[in-house]
Formats: C-alpha cells, structure tokens, sequence
C-alpha cells in the first residue's frame, strides 16, 4: 500500500508521500507485533527485535507532516521540521551496538523477553535511552503528534469558507477525522499492552490478557488501509483555492486553447495572474478541470483520437497530467470511463463522415479503419451500440 500510495502524487502535492510513510511505519509496527506474539520462531523474533523499534518513532512525525500537508497547502519541510526526527535517530543510534552484537546475545535478549523476565534483568538493548523507558514512550510519542495535529486542525477549520468544491473539502476532513480517531485508538490500545508487558509477564500470558488489545489494534490499522481502499479520491488531496483566484477563470475556453497548445505554462501563469499572491492548482479546482477540457478539445480538434494505438497513456505524456487524475476526470467528473468517450468521439466523427458521403465510395473496413478501429467488426458493434443501427442501415435511414 506505501508503494501504491507513492504514485499518486503531482508536481503541487506530495502529502501522500508523508502517508506512505505513516503506513510503512505502522505496517512494520503491527508485523514485529504479530511475530512476537504468533511465532514460536526465537531467530525470528530476534530479527524483529534487533531492527524494526525504532521505525516505530516515525509514526508521529509522518502523520502530522501528512495532516499539515493536506490542510494547510505546506508539504515541504523546513530547517527545524527534521528536529521532529531526532528522537528516531536517537533511539536508532542507541540501537545499533544491540543490531551489531554477537547472534547468541541478541537469542538471550530475545528468550528473556519471550519469557517475561528482560524488564526484571540489566541488560540494555539500547545504549542510550533505558528500555523501559524506550517502550513507554513510544505511544506517547505518537499522542504527542496527534494533539498537534488536532490543534492545526482546529486552527484551519475557520477557513472552511475558502473552499467552492464542498464536496471534496468535505470528504477530505471526514477522513483526516477518522484517520486521527484510528490512530487514538490503536494508540491508547498500545498503551495498555506495553503496561501488560512491562508487569513481567511471558509473551504467552500476556497475549492471553491483552487478546482484546491485539484484536483492536489490528481493526484500527486494518480499517486505515481499507478506507484508502474504498474511497481513492482521499488519494487527490484538497483543493487548495483563494477566493480571489475565482474570479480569474478565464470564461472563453476556446481562446485559451490556442495558449495551452503553444504553452502550458503560460495557462497556469494566466489563470492566477489577478491574484495577489499565486496559489498552487491543488485537484480538482474549477481551473483544473476547466484546463482538462481544454486538453481533451485540442485532442478532438487534431484527431489524435482516430489512432488505433490512442490510450489514456497518450493523454498523460501528451499534456503532463498523471493517469490516476485523468480516471478521476472521466470516471466521476464526466461520469464515464475514458473507453465510452474515445468510443462515443469516435462514432460522432463516423457518423459525419456518413452523412457526407462517405461510403458512396468507400468500404465499411476504411471507415472502420479512418476512425481508429483495428477490425470491421468491432467498429461495427460499437457503431450499432450508440446509434441503435449498423453503418449500412444508418445510411439508409440518412
């Protein structure tokens, strides 16, 4: 899913990079969980141990740099933003004697832990800050960026007003709100587990105490990972809008047309030119959408629709818009997948060339192959699909 996520960003917005981040983290937190407590496997487990803890301090960091990114158009890190990982490179540094120690010690670490007795024992898999205090401060930690992020949001609330597509501002806070209400919960659940572990218990007793926690931590981040799942346009970000660059929407596409064809960054540097201070085009604004209509206009006007080879691909190198954008435009803006447009464009332009007198001369095959159909057969299917008759019967009724 990290891996997924960090495709779906442009030029303006790299906050999924941020969430990337926060789902690596917590995926590597809930694995060394589940072989802890899962495996009968020591060398397994000491792997786990000995590498993946001090991943966890990134959880915080990620997520508040993630909510910052979303809700106040700030995705790039300042000078003193990295100090919000110097306890990761603290608590790293502090690991890396136990992570290059002999293999039979990190096998006695490893069976103290499993049998309860290494928070009873001197022995530091940290050298830097004491074990029990490298546990207990792990959630708190996480609780520390979830307040700040709560406070930014509540800071940013007020500017509700600035935003004309409600129905993406909307969608966007309901899930910044569940992603906190998630992560509270699966962090106090943490809480309490590492409380039952600290008490010198075997891993065995305490993962029959504390199976109620396991089971709402696994929810939590389960529920994460299924909600970008069910609702992908999370994935487009907030449109971040001025309220004076609304008025600057240029209101004759045509004419524009001319410009984005001979330069792309000239349409950008005109559509903000009244604003005082020039906002970043965040998906999907009315000067977003209006300049992917003006693309798809120039593409209809230059035929580049007829090539058999003619993909959605072709749209993305043609006019430098990723794929996932253009899914966005035809699936839920223009209500229709990209291969029903290319199909309906299509058919419009062989229905011109009917009424014209096309097949006076011509074959159904040339027709089909003009308009960018690789068999007759299917130009014919198609054909009789959004006209209700086949090429000859539409001729006739002609």
């Amino acid at each position: 899913m990290s891996i997924i996520l960090l495709g779906f960003k442009n030029k303006n917005n790299f906050a999924n990079i941020y969430l990337a981040g926060f789902l690596f983290s917590t995926s590597f937190f809930c694995l060394s969980s589940y072989i802890f407590f899962y495996s009968n496997s020591i060398h397994l487990i000491t792997h786990f141990i000995s590498s993946i803890p001090s991943i966890y301090f990134l959880i915080g960091p990620f997520f508040y740099f993630y909510v910052r990114s979303i809700v106040t158009d700030h995705s790039k890190l300042s000078f003193f933003d990295y100090f919000h990982f110097l306890l990761f490179l603290i608590v790293f540094s502090g690991s890396l004697p136990f992570l290059f120690s002999n293999w039979n010690h990190k096998l006695t670490v490893t069976e103290l832990l499993v049998k309860g007795f290494l928070f009873n024992t001197d022995i530091q898999t940290n050298s830097i800050i004491p074990k029990h205090v490298n546990h207990l401060i792990r959630p708190f930690h996480t609780l520390f960026y979830i307040f700040l992020s709560c406070k930014l949001l509540t800071k940013q609330i007020k500017n509700h007003v600035l935003y004309s597509n409600k129905f993406q501002y909307n969608l966007i806070y309901t899930w910044i709100y569940c992603l906190i209400i998630l992560i509270t919960i699966a962090t106090f659940a943490q809480i309490f587990g590492l409380f039952n572990l600290m008490n010198i218990k075997s891993k065995y007793i305490l993962f029959e105490e504390s199976r109620v926690i396991v089971k709402v931590l696994i929810v939590a981040y389960f529920l994460i990972n299924l909600i970008l799942i069910l609702f992908p346009k999370i994935m487009y970000g907030l449109p971040i809008e001025n309220l004076q660059n609304n008025s600057s929407i240029v209101s004759e596409p045509f004419n524009r047309m001319k410009v984005v064809i001979a330069n792309h960054e000239d349409v950008e540097n005109s559509t903000t030119s009244s604003s005082v201070e020039k906002s970043p085009l965040f998906l999907f604004t009315d000067q977003y959408v209006d300049e992917m209509d003006l693309h798809i206009k120039c593409c209809i006007k230059e035929l580049h629709y007829l090539d058999p080879n003619f993909q959605m691909d072709s749209l993305c190198k043609s006019f430098n818009i990723p794929y996932h954008h253009w899914t966005f435009y035809f699936n839920d803006i223009k209500q229709q997948t990209f291969i029903e447009w290319k199909n309906r464009t299509r058919i419009n332009y062989a229905e011109e060339k009917i009424i014209n007198g096309y097949l006076d001369s011509k074959t159904f095959l040339s027709l089909a192959s003009e308009c960018g159909f690789n068999t007759q057969s299917t130009f014919i299917r198609v054909f009789k699909m959004y006209t209700g008759k086949n090429p000859g019967d539409y001729k006739k009724s002609i």
